[in-house]
């Protein structure tokens, strides 16, 4: 994971081969539905979306068996973030709502404010500005309601940027650059350079 985060993607693969390698030893089977899924990441990272989809799935399959539907609604919603990456729209949309649905049926209140935003991102996509904006709006307030402060700047930027958008019927610069500007000042204050 250290070498996931720090981008050195060859050593983050070899060390989770060798974590799947070692957990098999003892037969450690949740572990390795977090290690494929750490894995998809990786080859989600990399752009090799086969790969990312394939290790998804092996998650997903895992975390099915043992019960964890919080593995699988994180499956889901990385497989949702890469068909959104290939334009498959009606797909990512699947993959959000299915991971969102779990997500309120076990009350994680973080997975819902992702998808949330996700789901405003494809409406976005789709051209449906308005429905883009409930939703992103929706998600901004459980993420304040949380204190989840990295997502609150994701989703106050995406809404900075949509009021940017000449095509949105609500453009607006001056709300646009307000909520960008809050969105970076919120990510000076946690680091997130990114």
């Amino acid at each position: 994971n250290v070498y996931l985060y720090l981008g050195d993607y060859s050593h983050a693969l070899e060390y989770f081969q060798k974590a799947l390698t070692d957990n098999e030893e003892i037969g450690n089977k949740e572990n390795f539905a977090v290690i494929f899924g750490n894995i998809g990441i990786v080859y989600k990272t990399l752009y090799d979306y086969p790969h990312a989809l394939e290790y998804f799935q092996k998650a997903i399959a895992i975390n099915e068996e043992i019960g964890s539907d919080v593995g699988i609604a994180f499956n889901f919603t990385n497989i949702g973030i890469v068909y959104g990456y290939v334009a498959d729209h009606s797909r990512a949309l699947e993959y959000f709502q299915k991971a969102l649905a779990i997500f309120e049926k076990i009350g994680n209140k973080e997975g819902i404010a992702k998808n949330l935003g996700n789901i405003g991102i494809i409406f976005w996509n789709l051209s449906d500005y308005p429905l883009a904006m409930e939703y992103m709006q929706k998600a901004l307030v459980i993420a304040e309601e949380i204190g989840s402060k990295d997502n609150v700047a994701l989703n106050l930027g995406n809404i900075g940027l949509l009021y940017g958008n000449a095509e949105f019927e609500g453009y607006d610069l001056a709300k646009a650059e307000e909520r960008l500007l809050k969105a970076i000042a919120l990510c000076e204050e946690i680091g997130e350079k990114k």
